[in-house]
């Protein structure tokens, strides 16, 4: 992952020690993700859409990580 983040210049490589698959939306994470921006202030933050599909209900059809990742951000 750091080598392929270094690609593109990101030098600052971070893997937090979560269970994945699915991502759990604790507040323990909740916890961490704010410290985490609170103490780098990104400029800009990726991530995967929230929502597959928003204009139906808002949720996303699929049950993964990436979405989850999008909606605790």
């Amino acid at each position: 992952m750091q080598r392929a983040c270094g690609v593109f210049g990101i030098t600052d490589v971070l893997a937090l020690l979560f269970t994945d698959n699915p991502l759990e939306a604790t507040p323990e994470l909740h916890r961490i993700l704010m410290d985490i921006f609170y103490e780098v202030r990104p400029h800009i933050v990726i991530a995967h859409a929230p929502f597959n599909f928003p204009h139906h209900n808002l949720v996303s059809l699929f049950r993964n990580d990436h979405p989850a990742t999008g909606q605790l951000l």
